[in-house]
């Protein structure tokens, strides 16, 4: 009887093991099942690490000055998302008082993260008060991005109330760059309302340029319908530029066709301004223009001079996605500095990829100089994948004899 008790004694005692630890085996042999535990193991310290920091255990505890001051200084470099949990609950008045506390007992750029935080969060919260508190702490305005920040955030019903603001507000060194930003927002909402408040202004011009810009942007054929009533002028440059542009997001072939709707005076010079921003929207179309436009018989010579560079901007932008046809474009080029600059962009961005085409395309740059610096980079990252190879196409280069030795030593 003894035997048969202390077994039955010995497997309760195992049976209430079980159910209070856990398995017999404290670790499974399976490496999954260990690493799912410990990151549910990890889930649950990060969790009591934040409610911890945030507050979170107690809803109603408040936020204060000192308490932030901890949630800083316990949660180290991760403090910026704990100090954001903490104030979420916070109403703008509460993030108000807090932050004017905080900038009169730790004034300038200390305690950054805790501020910024707070501003942010005000930002998101309640985009016109803090427009009024960032015109009363100007300082603050310049450290804190007050001015990228707010045109983001300001709604679409609050944009009168903002403008009616600005037009009255007092001095601050951030001020012109709020009325841009406003001028940006509100042009592509209600371009009349943002029209008819930026001409209340001493010198509207630049207000009056974003707006159209904006404008253009959503709705280029609408601002182009008021290009005949409109006499020559900065202010019609401007419009011309932002419906070309405009066009060009959408549809880049009936931008390039609508030139030739302009009056024969505008028609160049809208070309030319159009051909560098066009190169980095779509290159190939940016080519084409620039080779219509550089046929053009009634180019004038300082006309023709601005045109010298543009292929290099071409080719930057083009060779990087398609060089075959990039090079394509720059071998029906003419000779010259437009040519050279163009190969030299080229030769940068093929370089990586197919260093011996680079190299060739390298020496058929005609100015010298041009060549040996187009040379020199081929060269040297040529080397450091394949330094025999690039001996031997230095050797046959067209460099001198001097600038090869020194390039061969540079290989290593």
């Amino acid at each position: 009887m003894k035997p048969l008790f202390l077994i039955t004694l010995g497997l309760a005692l195992l049976a209430a093991l079980l159910i209070s630890e856990g398995p017999f085996f404290s670790e499974s042999d399976d490496p999954l099942d260990r690493s799912v535990e410990a990151t549910r193991a990890s889930d649950r310290t990060g969790r009591r690490a934040s409610a911890s920091l945030t507050g979170n255990r107690d809803p109603t505890a408040p936020v204060t000055v000192a308490r932030l001051l901890e949630i800083e200084k316990e949660s180290g470099m991760l403090s910026y998302s704990y100090l954001r949990n903490a104030i979420t609950r916070l109403t703008p008045a509460q993030l108000l008082d807090l932050l004017t506390e905080f900038n009169l007992t730790y004034p300038e750029m200390s305690h950054f993260t805790t501020k910024t935080a707070l501003i942010e969060s005000l930002i998101q919260r309640d985009p016109y008060r803090a427009l009024i508190y960032s015109y009363e702490n100007p300082d603050l305005t310049g450290q804190y991005n007050f001015q990228m920040l707010l045109p983001v955030q300001v709604g679409e019903n609050d944009l009168q109330r903002v403008a009616d603001f600005l037009k009255n507000a007092p001095t601050n060194p951030y001020h012109e760059n709020y009325v841009i930003q406003l001028a940006e927002r509100w042009g592509g909402t209600d371009p009349a309302a943002a029209l008819a408040w930026a001409k209340e202004f001493d010198d509207p011009s630049a207000t009056i340029d974003r707006i159209y810009q904006s404008w253009a942007r959503k709705d280029p054929k609408a601002v182009a319908r008021l290009l005949p009533s409109q006499p020559d002028s900065p202010l019609r440059q401007t419009m011309v530029r932002a419906v070309f542009f405009g066009m060009a997001n959408q549809d880049p072939n009936a931008a390039i066709s609508w030139i030739d709707s302009l009056p024969g005076r505008e028609r160049i010079p809208t070309s030319i301004s159009a051909i560098s921003g066009l190169s980095r929207m779509h290159p190939s179309k940016a080519a084409e223009l620039f080779d219509q436009t550089i046929s053009n018989e009634s180019l004038t010579k300082e006309q023709q001079k601005s045109l010298t560079y543009s292929p290099r901007l071409i080719a930057a932008e083009w060779s990087e996605t398609d060089p075959k046809a990039t090079a394509q474009w720059i071998n029906e080029l003419p000779e010259g500095k437009g040519r050279d600059a163009a190969t030299s962009s080229l030769v940068k961005n093929v370089v990586k990829i197919d260093p011996d085409s680079a190299f060739e395309w390298a020496e058929t740059i005609v100015d010298p100089m041009v060549r040996k610096e187009a040379t020199r980079q081929v060269i040297y990252d040529w080397g450091l994948s394949d330094p025999e190879a690039a001996r031997e196409a230095l050797d046959r280069s067209k460099l001198t004899d001097a600038q090869r030795a020194r390039l061969h030593y540079r290989i290593r």
